[in-house]
């Protein structure tokens, strides 16, 4: 299997977070439908568990990526929950919340599959 996926994990929801911020009054819908594609992605993501990746050191940094029994369960309920978030907000709100809200979960996620 390819670990770039793991690397596609962690950075969509930042590009949704960039997207999102420019929707104005179509956020709700357009989020809310960004967020379910990455469910369906989140959902998908259980063919990769036991995936490594890891980079060679780039000017001294090292990236090591994994995902394993413990890691699938948070990102799964992350996504659920951040979907749920989504879908029940007020139609009024700003685009910019849900441009944080998308940032907030390419943290989480960065969080739940670092090694290192």
């Amino acid at each position: 299997m390819d670990p770039w996926v793991l690397v596609a994990i962690i950075f969509i929801p930042l590009i949704f977070s960039i997207i999102s911020l420019f929707m104005g009054k179509y956020g709700k819908i357009i989020s809310s439908i960004l967020q379910g594609i990455y469910l369906l992605l989140a959902i998908f993501s259980f063919y990769f568990i036991n995936l490594n990746f890891t980079t060679s050191q780039f000017y001294g940094i090292d990236f090591n990526l994994s995902m394993d029994y413990l890691s699938y369960p948070l990102i799964l309920l992350t996504s659920i929950v951040f979907f749920i978030a989504i879908i029940y907000q007020d139609p009024k709100i700003e685009s910019s919340y849900f441009s944080y809200l998308f940032f907030l979960e390419f943290a989480l996620m960065g969080v739940y599959l670092t090694q290192n």
